[in-house]
């Protein structure tokens, strides 16, 4: 519905209701008051009072608007989108994409649907699970969702993809007890099964980013990578001969934070 079809008969509406009324002719099956909140379905005619607040999804089906000299408002923290126009339109009243009452499915789609860049908290629901998680909206172009933390201080979402086919692993982790010290700094980019197809090094890291191509990445097994083959580097919480480690040992007081997009 457009703004000016909303704005209605501004001066002169109420003595157009007054005359429409006393010839029969207004079948309205609403009147709304002022700082009533309105959400729903309209059939017919409406006289909405200035000040009304929509929220959530407002549908107009053959519907004359009538009364209204302002546009009517969403609730705080919603923001207003009209798909149509004319007598049969939507208004649709959403909160923020990533907000508890609008998560998205991932840190990637708040970036690309929003345009948001900045790094922070914000609730996601990759599957059926909805959570706060901290979003790097920065690294790599951003988009990255973080799903585990080891001495980390942001929000980590957990285990909560269906699989990893197809997505982007990103590691951001310190040498063995030296959290000031950056070690591996890098992403993996998986294929249809999960399993490695690339490596990619951002700089700044001491090692390179372990494992090779073809390992199978999955978060819910001791070490990202279950792969007999070749050897094992990095678990939730231990090195394997690197960053410092001799053998299997734990980080430590070293930091590791981990991402999918």
């Amino acid at each position: 519905m457009d703004k000016d079809l909303l704005k209605g008969i501004k001066i002169g509406s109420g003595f157009l209701l007054i005359i429409l009324s006393f010839f029969g002719l207004i079948f309205a099956v609403g009147f709304h008051n002022t700082n009533e909140i309105v959400s729903g379905t309209f059939i017919g005619n409406y006289f909405f009072q200035d000040n009304v607040t929509f929220q959530n999804e407002v549908n107009f089906t053959n519907t004359n608007v009538v009364g209204l000299n302002t546009i009517p408002t969403c609730l705080e923290n919603q923001t207003m989108v009209i798909n149509g126009s004319g007598t049969n339109s939507a208004i649709i009243c959403l909160y923020p994409l990533g907000g508890y009452n609008n998560p998205a499915t991932s840190c990637e789609e708040i970036l690309n649907d929003s345009n948001s860049n900045e790094n922070g908290n914000y609730w996601i629901k990759p599957s059926s699970i909805k959570n706060e998680t901290y979003c790097d909206m920065s690294t790599d172009g951003g988009g990255w969702s973080m799903i585990y933390g080891y001495n980390s201080n942001r929000l980590a979402i957990g285990d909560v993809w269906v699989n990893y086919n197809n997505l982007e692993v990103y590691i951001n982790s310190s040498a063995r007890n030296n959290p000031s010290s950056l070690c591996l700094f890098g992403k993996w980019t998986l294929d249809n099964n999960a399993e490695i197809i690339s490596k990619t090094n951002f700089g700044g890291g001491s090692t390179s980013l372990p494992e090779e191509v073809g390992d199978p990445f999955n978060i819910s097994i001791v070490t990202f990578f279950n792969n007999p083959s070749t050897g094992e580097y990095i678990s939730l919480t231990d090195y394997f001969s690197i960053c410092g480690a001799s053998g299997w040992e734990s980080i430590g007081t070293g930091f590791l934070e981990l991402y999918v997009r």
